[in-house]
């Protein structure tokens, strides 16, 4: 009697012991009896429903009530009800060891998602089956979401398990390849792989489920997908592998690179066709591509180029220099001609040399940056440019020779003169002899001074001026030493056009000045200034001499000094002004000839 009695204590010790331990579980767990009735439901349930109004009045959870019946009762209720009271039932008649689905349940916040996965209770005494309830509604939402993500995407998406065969497909799959979806799913992902490489593609595939990991399919090899109409387009994909505990399966992105493979072949023929040679290097420096300019220019091959240093092509003296240029320029790269102001070489396989232009362009890469290097073979034009500098030399040489022979011609024509001055008895006779030959000798001067210029086309005014006002000074000898010569002169060049008229007029005022405005050897000073503005410039000759007679109108007289300076500053398109104050001073404003 007192062992049956420790025999009941025992059994309901045990079974309180497993009521404690099912109501400290965190997980939602109830437990049935063979008939299917809840014999106890843990808190963490009950805490549920009440939280989320899970339960309502057809389907209320409570201990003691059969949870088949409320199942099939509310199976409208709880989708998968029905199908979940039958897995219950098959653990129950020992048919299965365990049974598990996913079903859902409405509430007032929205469809809530779980789990269930029946198995018998360990201690058949205390119950038959535990029922364990697993919250997977944040799971199913942020499925949702992939799924919605993934249908929507641009990019075809292709999953497949360890056996190759689709188990998803996106909108954008059925787009590329042609097939509606219940054409693809269930299908071997091979349907959309060529035929010709249907069998390496097994391979492939078998190969990357022995070391999965997220990364491109078939690095530098060509990939193309095949259409349901048999037309074939080239491809790019990603591999991924999804976590699955019941298989493995991997998800393809798979992009359409038609356009790009179609601007690609457009660049290519463009360099390809190219008049100049276009040579595409690597961050190392290693030849990547060349086109048929290139062999044609440097004598190689394309196949004896590919995968060399560029410097192959660079002669050996200014190999090491280039190396360190090529670094230089991928650690600042911009499209720039390359050597601003050195003379380029390349080098033929032959081993000769040929003088080059080249111009640099960078190209971001996805396997890094890639220099173009557009080479243009100038030995045609400098052999040009060589001949024109020779004739430019050879004329410049007959332009002095010239200069230097009408100089003298002019000189010899002055001396004349002066020889004639002083043989003739009439002072005014000789006078106007002289000024002649001064005038002679004042362009006579221009042309010496344009036979020693760098610049055949231009003088520098300034030091003919000096020279110019030297010749006057001598020429009237003791008479001038009284006589103060004031020089303010820019750095001004002319050209002949306009030097010659210009220094006639500084001849002829500056001669009056010395002849007439100190009588008596009297001293004073001439001034000469020469300075020029953005617009024109402007001569100025004075003196602080006697002056000029006040009837006396420069541009209106019988002087035939004054006359030359008037139809000079005519030629020079100017304007001569006058002022008397303090002596004479005239002033020319001119712009330069063109």
């Amino acid at each position: 009697m007192l062992q049956g009695i420790d025999a009941v204590s025992h059994s309901n010790h045990t079974e309180r012991f497993a009521r404690a331990v099912l109501g400290a579980l965190s997980g939602h767990f109830c437990v049935l009896d063979a008939a299917g009735n809840i014999l106890q439901i843990n808190k963490p349930w009950l805490d549920f429903e009440r939280q989320h109004s899970v339960g309502r009045a057809e389907f209320q959870i409570e201990t003691g009530q059969n949870y088949l019946e409320l199942l099939e009762a509310g199976h409208a209720v709880a989708r998968g009800g029905m199908a979940f009271a039958n897995g219950i039932r098959t653990v129950l008649n020992g048919a299965g060891s365990q049974f598990v689905m996913e079903y859902s349940l409405p509430s007032p916040s929205g469809q809530l998602w779980f789990s269930g996965k029946v198995m018998p209770f360990p201690d058949q005494e205390l119950g038959s089956v535990i029922i364990i309830h697993e919250n997977i509604s944040a799971h199913k939402q942020l499925e949702d979401r992939l799924r919605h993500a993934v249908e929507s995407a641009p990019t075809a998406f292709v999953m497949v398990n360890a056996s190759g065969t689709m188990l998803m497909v996106n909108a954008q799959a059925e787009h590329s390849f042609g097939y509606s979806r219940e054409e693809m799913l269930g299908k071997t992902v091979e349907m959309l792989v060529p035929e010709r490489f249907r069998d390496a593609h097994i391979g492939f595939r078998q190969a990357y489920l022995v070391k999965p990991e997220s990364r491109p399919m078939g690095a530098g090899r060509d990939l193309y997908g095949r259409r349901k109409d048999g037309s074939e387009f080239p491809v790019e994909i990603g591999l991924g592998l999804i976590e699955n505990h019941a298989e493995t399966l991997v998800l393809s992105s798979i992009v359409d690179i038609t356009a790009r493979k179609r601007m690609e072949r457009r660049f290519r023929q463009a360099v390809e066709s190219a008049p100049n040679a276009i040579v595409m290097i690597n961050e190392s420096g290693r030849i990547v591509m060349v086109n048929a300019q290139t062999e044609l220019s440097f004598g190689y091959q394309r196949n004896e180029l590919i995968g060399r240093e560029v410097e192959l092509l660079v002669p050996e003296r200014f190999r090491s220099a280039h190396i360190a240029f090529r670094q230089a320029y991928l650690a600042a790269p911009v499209s720039r001609p390359m050597g601003a102001g050195r003379d380029l070489y390349g080098l033929r396989k032959d081993g000769s040399e040929f003088p080059v232009e080249i111009g640099l362009g960078l190209i971001d890469d996805e396997n890094g940056n890639i220099v173009l290097s557009s080479i243009v073979d100038i030995t045609e034009r400098k052999n040009a440019n060589d001949k024109l500098r020779q004739a430019l030399n050879e004329k410049e040489m007959l332009l002095k020779e010239v200069y230097h022979r009408v100089k003298n011609n002019l000189q010899v024509v002055s001396s004349l003169i002066n020889l004639q001055a002083g043989s003739v008895n009439n002072q005014n006779t000789a006078d106007l002899l002289k000024q002649s030959a001064d005038r002679i000798k004042a362009m006579a001067l221009l042309h010496e001074k344009l036979y020693q210029s760098k610049d055949l086309a231009r003088i520098d005014f300034n030091e003919y001026i000096r020279s110019l006002v030297n010749h006057l000074l001598y020429g009237y000898g003791t008479h001038a030493g009284n006589v103060l010569i004031s020089l303010r002169i820019d750095n001004v060049f002319l050209d002949m056009d306009t030097a010659i008229p210009c220094g006639l007029i500084i001849n002829e005022l500056v001669s009056n000045a010395l002849k007439y405005a100190f009588p008596d050897d009297k001293t004073g000073e001439i001034r000469i200034g020469f300075i020029r503005s953005e617009a024109e410039f402007e001569l100025t000759i004075s003196d602080n001499g006697v002056g000029l007679p006040p009837e006396l109108d420069f541009k209106n007289t019988s002087s035939l000094g004054l006359q030359l300076v008037d139809t000079l500053t005519k030629q020079l398109l100017g304007q001569m002004s006058l002022d008397r104050t303090d002596g004479t001073s005239f002033t020319l404003r001119f712009a330069e000839l063109s």
